[in-house]
């Protein structure tokens, strides 16, 4: 994995919106990664699915606001969850 990647998923997983922010800004590629699962995530859950389990708003917001998809589903293999599902 490489730095920027680590630096970012250490940010998502600690609820650091602002570590968020500025990983994104001083390397803007990762912006094109947000919707790929995030290395060491959960059923291959991407950096949305992850803060919004943990259920940190900042950290939403800040990878919505950097072109994260609010709709992306994990690939999970026995079934893709989303931000968008409601529990039953």
């Amino acid at each position: 994995m490489s730095v920027p990647v680590s630096e970012l998923s250490a940010a998502v997983t600690s609820g650091d919106a602002g570590a968020v922010r500025a990983v994104l800004e001083r390397h803007p590629h990762l912006k094109a990664t947000l919707d790929a699962p995030m290395p060491g995530g959960s059923f291959d859950q991407q950096a949305l699915l992850i803060a919004a389990g943990r259920g940190n708003r900042d950290v939403i917001d800040a990878l919505l606001d950097a072109g994260a998809d609010i709709t992306v589903r994990s690939r999970w293999w026995a079934r893709g969850f989303g931000v968008l599902d409601v529990a039953d």
